[in-house]
C-alpha cells in the first residue's frame, strides 16, 4: 500500500518528512492552490515509516510549549536598523549576537526575482538584510533543517526564525531541542500560496508594464510611520515607484479577509498563549495607547519563552519595557486563536485561475472595493494632510 505521511488537512509543510527521508523519495509538489505538499516518489520509498514518525502533525498531544505569563515592548537602539525593520528591530539584534560570534542564522528570504520565499543560511551581518522584512506568503524550507543539523554537529550555534510549525518541524527532525540551537516563532497570520503571491507580484507588472525591481509587503518610509506600514512599496525597473495605497487596496485588504490562507491554518495547532519557539516575535499593534515612544519607527513584542530564551534576550541590544499580555491580546489574534475562513474560498481560487489576482479580488469585495477606491481617489486629491485632518475630525 502507498505511504501516506499525514492527512493533508492537518498538513503545514514544515519540510521535516523531506528532510528525514535517507532516500530522497519526498519532494513538494503545488496544489491547485498553490500550496506545497509532501509527494512520495513510490519507486523510491522503502516503507520505512520515518516520515510518518517525523511529522508532528500525527502526534498534536506531544506539541511541547512555553505558557506565556508576560510579555515586552521591544526596539532596537541602533535606529538605523530599527527603520529598517517590520516593526522594532528586535530579529537583527538576536541575530547580531550569533553572527558576530562564530553563529548562523537561519530564516526566511526572498528569491532575486521575489516570486518565492525560502529558507537560508547566512553567516555574516552583511546578510541579515536578506532576512529582515515580513515575507507574507509561506517559506519553503528545502533542506535546511539538514543543513542546521550539519551546522550543530560541529558545534555551531544556531538561531532558526520561522513560523511556529516550522519551528516544530525542525525540533521534530532533529529529534532534540540541541544545547546549541536557539529558536524564534513569528506571530503568525497564516500563510498565503506561492501562486497567490506570484498572481499579485504578476498584475503588478501588467498593471504598470515594467518588471519589479524592488519589492517590500511593509514600508515604514510614510507620514504616519509603523503605525500604518502594512503598506506596500514597490520600485520598478523602469524607474517608476509605486504609490503604496492604491496596491494595499488589493494585497492588504485581501490578506486580512483571510481567504486565501492555507487550510490548516483556520485550525493551526500553535496559535495560542502557548508557543513553540525559545523567543517570540512580533508587532505591537495596540500598544500606542499606553507608551511615550515616538512610535514612527517601530515596536516590537516579545514573549520570553524559556531560559534559553531569556538568556538570548537579556544580551540583545534593545531597550524593553514589561507589559502586560492583556494590551496584546486585542490587536494580536493568532495569540488567543487562529484566524476564521471568510468569503468564498472556492470561487476565490477559480477567479484567481480564470482572471487574475485583482479581479479575484474585486469578485469578494466589490462594494467595499468601490467605497476604498473612492477613499483613495480623494486623498490623492486632497494629500495626506487634509485628509488626515478630516479623519481626526470625523472620529
Amino acid at each position: 500500500m502507498d505511504m501516506v505521511i499525514c492527512d493533508k488537512q492537518w498538513c503545514t509543510g514544515c519540510g521535516a518528512c523531506i528532510n528525514i527521508c535517507q532516500k530522497d523519495a519526498i519532494s513538494f509538489v503545488a496544489d491547485n492552490e498553490g500550496f506545497n505538499y509532501p509527494e512520495i516518489k513510490q519507486d523510491k520509498c522503502v516503507n520505512c515509516g520515518k516520515c510518518q514518525r517525523v511529522c508532528p502533525q500525527n502526534d498534536v498531544s506531544g506539541l511541547e510549549a512555553f505558557a506565556m505569563d508576560k510579555c515586552f515592548a521591544v526596539w532596537n537602539l541602533d535606529e538605523s536598523i530599527r527603520k529598517s525593520s517590520s516593526s522594532g528591530g528586535i530579529f537583527p539584534a538576536l541575530a547580531e549576537l550569533f553572527l558576530n560570534n562564530g553563529g548562523v542564522v537561519c530564516g526566511a528570504s526572498f528569491t532575486d526575482d521575489y516570486m518565492k520565499v525560502h529558507h537560508i543560511i547566512i553567516d555574516n551581518m552583511d546578510d541579515i538584510g536578506l532576512l529582515q522584512g515580513s515575507k507574507y506568503q509561506q517559506s519553503d524550507p528545502e533542506y535546511c533543517y539538514r543543513s542546521c543539523k550539519e551546522k550543530l554537529n560541529k558545534g555551531t550555534p544556531v538561531l532558526f526564525t520561522g513560523t511556529p510549525c516550522q519551528v516544530q518541524g525542525l525540533y521534530s527532525y532533529l529529534g532534540t531541542k540541541h544545547e546549541l540551537l536557539w529558536t524564534v516563532d513569528i506571530l503568525c497570520h497564516g500563510v498565503p500560496s506561492t501562486l497567490v503571491a506570484n498572481k499579485y507580484l504578476q498584475s503588478v507588472e501588467d498593471k504598470y508594464k515594467s518588471s519589479i525591481k524592488k519589492f517590500s509587503y511593509r514600508n515604514k518610509n510614510i507620514p504616519e510611520g509603523w503605525e500604518n506600514s502594512c503598506n506596500i512599496e514597490i520600485l520598478l525597473e523602469n524607474g517608476k515607484q509605486i504609490d503604496g495605497r492604491a496596491e494595499n487596496l488589493f494585497f492588504w485588504k485581501s490578506f486580512l479577509s483571510n481567504i486565501y490562507l492555507r487550510k490548516c491554518c483556520y485550525h493551526c495547532e500553535y496559535a495560542g498563549k502557548e508557543r513553540i519557539g525559545d523567543i517570540t516575535i512580533g508587532d505591537f499593534w495596540g500598544i500606542k495607547n499606553s507608551i511615550q515612544e515616538d512610535l514612527k519607527n517601530g515596536i516590537s513584542l516579545v514573549f520570553v519563552n524559556s531560559e534559553k530564551g531569556k538568556t538570548l534576550f537579556d544580551k540583545a541590544n534593545i531597550h524593553k519595557e514589561i507589559r502586560n499580555v492583556s494590551e496584546a491580546l486585542p490587536f494580536n489574534r493568532t495569540i488567543k486563536q487562529p484566524f476564521e475562513l471568510s468569503g468564498d474560498r472556492d470561487k476565490f481560487f477559480s477567479d484567481l485561475k480564470k482572471s487574475g489576482f485583482r479581479r479575484a479580488v474585486f469578485n469578494q469585495m466589490p462594494l467595499k472595493m468601490i467605497k476604498w477606491n473612492i477613499t483613495i481617489f480623494v486623498r490623492n486629491i486632497i494629500g495626506d494632510s487634509a485628509y488626515n485632518a478630516i479623519k481626526r475630525r470625523l472620529k
